[in-house]
C-alpha cells in the first residue's frame, strides 16, 4: 500500500475515533458526579453507560489503527528513532495492562477487582507517556502538519489531568478533537511531489 492510500486509511480511522472519543467524554461528563478519595465511603462512583463503553471501545480500536498507520509512515521516512519505538512500546504496555485489569475484573471478580488500582495507575501512566512520545515523533517527522502534531501532543498531556468521576473528564475532549483534526489532515494530504493547486488568475 502506497503512502497516499495508507494516509487515507489512517485518516478515516482517526476521524471516526476522534468523534467517538469526544462523544464518549461528553456523555460521561453528563452523568451525575461520582466520588473522589474518601468521598467514596458515602457516595457512589460514576459508572460508564453502555453507550459510553461502546464509544470508548470504538475510539480505542480506531486510534490504534491510525496510530499504526502513522508509525508506518514515519518509519518509511526513517524518522522513527528511539522516541517512536519507546512510545509504541509504552502504549502497548498501557493498553495491555488496562485490558488485563478489565478482563480479570469482569471474569473473576464480578466487577470488584481489589487489585485494579495496581493495574490502572501504571497502565494509564504508560499509555499517556507513550501517546506523548508518539505525538512528538509524528510532529518531528512532519507526516502530518505541524499544528496537527502539536494538537496530538497537547491532547495527550491533558489526559494526565482527567478524572472520570468529575467534570475533569472533559479534559479528554481535546484529545478526541486532536485525532479528528489529524484525520482530516491525513485525508486532505496531497501525494508527495504533487503540484499545488493553481491560484486565481491575475489580470494585467
Amino acid at each position: 500500500m502506497d503512502d497516499t492510500r495508507l494516509a487515507q486509511v489512517g485518516g478515516a480511522c482517526a476521524v471516526v475515533g476522534g468523534c467517538a472519543w469526544t462523544a464518549a467524554s461528553i456523555m460521561h461528563a453528563s452523568q451525575p458526579r461520582g466520588c473522589v478519595g474518601s468521598e467514596c465511603d458515602y457516595l457512589p462512583m460514576r459508572s460508564a453507560s453502555t453507550g459510553t463503553a461502546v464509544l470508548v471501545a470504538l475510539a480505542a480500536a480506531m486510534m490504534i489503527a491510525c496510530g499504526t498507520t502513522l508509525m508506518l509512515l514515519v518509519r518509511r521516512r526513517n524518522e522513527l528513532g528511539r522516541t517512536g519505538v519507546l512510545g509504541a512500546a509504552a502504549c502497548g504496555f498501557g493498553i495491555g495492562a488496562l485490558a488485563l485489569a478489565a478482563g480479570v475484573q469482569a471474569l473473576a471478580y464480578d466487577g470488584d477487582f481489589p487489585w485494579m488500582p495496581a493495574f490502572v495507575g501504571p497502565g494509564v501512566a504508560a499509555l499517556v507517556v507513550g501517546l506523548a512520545l508518539v505525538a512528538w515523533t509524528v510532529l518531528r517527522s512532519r507526516v502530518v502538519p505541524t499544528w496537527a502534531g502539536i494538537g496530538l501532543l497537547i491532547g495527550a498531556v491533558l489526559l494526565l489531568g482527567t478524572n472520570e468521576q468529575t467534570t475533569a473528564v472533559l479534559l479528554a475532549v481535546p484529545f478526541g478533537v486532536a485525532w479528528l483534526a489529524t484525520g482530516a489532515a491525513l485525508l486532505l494530504r496531497r501525494p508527495e511531489g504533487a503540484p499545488a493547486a493553481p491560484g486565481p488568475a491575475v489580470r494585467a
